[in-house]
């Protein structure tokens, strides 16, 4: 694995171990076994269906080259608490069974009704509220779960269930007597006393007058208050960040504890199977929708998300190919090591339904596909196989057309499922070789639901991408955009996966535009820095701590200890124009006071502005400015490189491609390369300095391609090629 970091190769090692720890299963090590893949369609259709016409549908799906279909509407009917009609989910079962289609049911495993419920002794009302750790609540969910699941446990096409399609964030509020006395408990097991409780929410400490003198008071202080997209109050001012930053976490470890019984109670009934859980909306501020998505992911046995171009990027001006790439990009990364899908994504054109519209081609469904894979994502499903016929999504979305022929789209699709599969082993075996860790912050998005609202971020199109809760959100893109640009490897990761020892996997850690840090977070990146790594930081960083409270500035302030510098105060430079490297910087910069570190760089009036410090085997470095921030839209080229420069310091040459959005997976016996053009058709150079290659392909084509020092290749118009290249082992 060629990199330039002073980290050992024995940590380097455990750390590898340690990734695939994170996930790994008896179930997750059998799919790698088997080099499990799936690319199907949804087949959406509630009304009854003729047999008959069914399976001859799935049959044109099979042979485009489809080998899973998801039914959505194959529900058994229930008849009584705990007794189902299973004629229509058992002929349709058996129509996938007879053309050779694995299945993957989406029925409401999660939600048992009424009758169900009333029958043990479980209030309706009450069973939306709860973690579900009422016994009678787990006995009402088995009686639902337990007669399809047994039905069809040694079903021979049966793939898995999709227990949940997107987390249900429930209420935005404690406002209920559930709630409320769950909220102290939580509390309690969080804090332990009501001091540690006082020392994490007070704002301005009063001798003899404590915040609180019990945990019951600190319903008190969330009379009123509601997590939605936004938090807001009455004032601002008097809302106390801390209160409302554990009320939205409180609300969020709930909607995680719900689907960890129900995933439990499935178990027990089915263990050979996959559960698969789905994410949505994945550019959104999670805390304000009480979504932890890696968090989420990991309770699944296969993760996947909805990747809709119509719904999923109003964060991005609704941009195509490089968002895609991150998107699924966080769909693999929330579980690491596991299989992943998008599973939920744009099959064919939209005309109304979403907030934007698409056309639907071969080359498209090519760049979407190839960035699914690209990402790590090795099975897929598409909305869907045919339109609905009116209503909403009218005509919308088809892998057919509207006369009902395969679309070429979906016949590209086919061809690319097909490529997979023959690939899919080797694939299981591919990483890409991560260069830089990019951190992701649930703490800094929840401080920024609780932040003032500036009139220059109201930019966005819905509740959704506007306002101070993207800050944080609007610097990763821009991070990753910089590295996707200058093809530096990166994998995002979470402070949690941190301290599960997989931090010295990276020669890189970058955390952009980390607002709001725990202290034990820092003392890790202290100790990965003195291993060998090299922790990139920009002004935000550590700023405040989870509950909103100021993080002590100078040198022995936290940050200075990992730094060796600090921010002293942050500016915008809204009303002082500043430079650096002969761009302009926009939003936030810093009075940069160095202590153990040296400056590296200056703004051009010539203020400090990055640092570097020598920590142990490794280095830390201070920006004093939010240049991923600026970079999240297309058009910074300059702060681009400045940013790249930093990130990929001191890392060997191995590859470069011409055409940008190239992305390589490195396989033990082959380097699989995405080349992804939204732009006319254009030639390609790839250079490769770490490997000697044998032999090359156009693996959808199936046809050899010539070797030479210099790889040179047409990239059609607004499509994309996937190449395999075999080296020596």
């Amino acid at each position: 694995m060629p990199q330039s970091s002073t980290i050992s190769e024995q940590d380097r090692q455990q750390a590898e171990r340690n990734f695939f720890a994170l996930n790994d299963s008896p179930l997750q090590r059998r799919l790698r076994e088997e080099g499990m893949w799936f690319s199907g369609g949804v087949w959406w259709n509630p009304a009854d269906q003729d047999v008959a016409a069914l399976t001859e549908q799935l049959r044109r799906m099979r042979s485009a080259g489809f080998n899973l279909v998801r039914f959505h509407n194959c529900e058994p009917e229930p008849v009584g608490p705990g007794q189902f009609d299973f004629s229509r989910a058992d002929a349709w079962m058996a129509a996938a069974e007879e053309v050779g289609m694995h299945v993957l049911l989406h029925v409401p495993l999660a939600q048992p009704d009424a009758p169900t419920l009333e029958a043990h002794g479980v209030d309706p009302g009450r069973f939306e509220l709860t973690h579900l750790e009422d016994p009678a609540e787990q006995t009402a969910l088995a009686a639902w779960m337990g007669p399809v699941l047994e039905r069809y446990r040694d079903h021979p096409t049966l793939f898995g269930y999709e227990l949940r399609g997107e987390p249900d964030p429930g209420p935005g509020d404690i406002d209920n007597a559930y709630d409320r006395e769950a909220f102290i408990r939580w509390l309690q097991q969080r804090y332990g006393t009501v001091e540690a409780l006082c020392e994490a929410w007070t704002l301005y400490p009063r001798r003899n007058r404590p915040l609180l003198t019990s945990f019951a008071e600190a319903l008190h202080m969330l009379e009123g208050l509601r997590a939605g997209v936004r938090i807001s109050g009455v004032h601002r001012a008097e809302v106390n960040y801390g209160a409302a930053r554990d009320m939205v976490r409180y609300l969020t470890d709930k909607t995680l504890a719900r689907v960890a019984v129900m995933r439990d109670v499935f178990k027990r009934f089915d263990d050979r199977h996959a559960v698969l859980l789905g994410s949505h909306q994945l550019f959104a501020n999670q805390p304000g929708l009480r979504w932890d998505t890696p968090r989420w992911a990991r309770l699944a046995d296969v993760h996947f998300s909805s990747i809709h171009l119509s719904w999923h990027f109003e964060q991005v001006d609704g941009e195509v190919d490089r968002p895609v790439y991150m998107q699924s990009r966080l769909t693999r990364d929330a579980f690491k090591g596991g299989l992943t899908s998008c599973f939920e994504t744009t099959g064919g054109a939209v005309q109304y339904s979403g907030g934007f519209g698409n056309a639907m081609t071969p080359g498209l469904m090519r760049r979407l596909m190839l960035s699914y894979l690209a990402a790590g994502n090795l099975s897929m499903a598409f909305w869907t196989w045919t339109h609905r016929p009116g209503g909403w999504e009218a005509g919308e979305y088809g892998l057919t057309t509207l006369s009902g022929r395969l679309s070429s789209w979906a016949a590209e699709a086919g061809r690319i499922s097909a490529a997979l599969g023959r690939h899919a082993d080797e694939l299981w075996q591919a990483t890409h070789q991560p260069h830089v860790g990019l951190v992701e912050s649930w703490d800094t998005d929840a401080i920024y639901l609780l932040e003032p609202q500036r009139h220059d971020v109201q930019d966005g199109l819905s509740e959704l991408s506007r306002g101070t809760q993207m800050q944080a959100i609007r610097s990763r893109i821009g991070a990753a955009r910089t590295m996707i640009d200058a093809q530096i490897p990166f994998e995002y990761v979470t402070p949690e996966e941190l301290g599960e020892g997989i931090a010295l996997r990276y020669p890189v850690l970058y955390m952009p535009h980390a607002r709001a840090v725990n202290a034990d977070l820092i003392e890790r990146l202290i100790d990965y820095v003195e291993r060998g790594g090299r922790f990139i930081a920009d002004v935000q960083f550590a700023f405040m701590d989870p509950w909103g409270l100021l993080h002590p500035a100078g040198p022995e302030g936290p940050a200075a200890r990992l730094l060796g510098a600090w921010v002293d105060t942050i500016h915008d430079a809204r009303t002082c124009p500043m430079r650096f490297g002969g761009a302009a910087v926009e939003g936030f910069f810093g009075d940069v006071v160095a202590t153990d570190a040296r400056p590296i760089a200056h703004f051009e009036d010539g203020r400090v502005a990055v640092t570097e410090r020598r920590l142990g085997r490794g280095s830390a470095v201070l920006i004093g400015f939010d240049p991923a921030r600026q970079c999240w839209r297309p058009g910074q080229a300059a702060v681009q490189t400045q940013l790249a420069a930093l990130l990929a310091a001191n890392r060997p040459p191995s590859w470069h491609c011409t055409l940008p959005t190239t992305y390589r997976l490195t396989a033990p016996g082959a380097d699989h390369y995405f080349l992804i053009n939204d732009g006319p058709s254009t030639p390609a150079q790839l250079m490769v300095h770490d490997r000697r290659y044998t032999a090359a392909e156009d693996v959808i084509e199936q046809r050899e391609l010539p070797l030479g020092p210099t790889l040179c290749f047409e990239v059609p118009e607004r499509s994309a090629l996937w190449l395999r290249l075999s080296h020596e082992q």
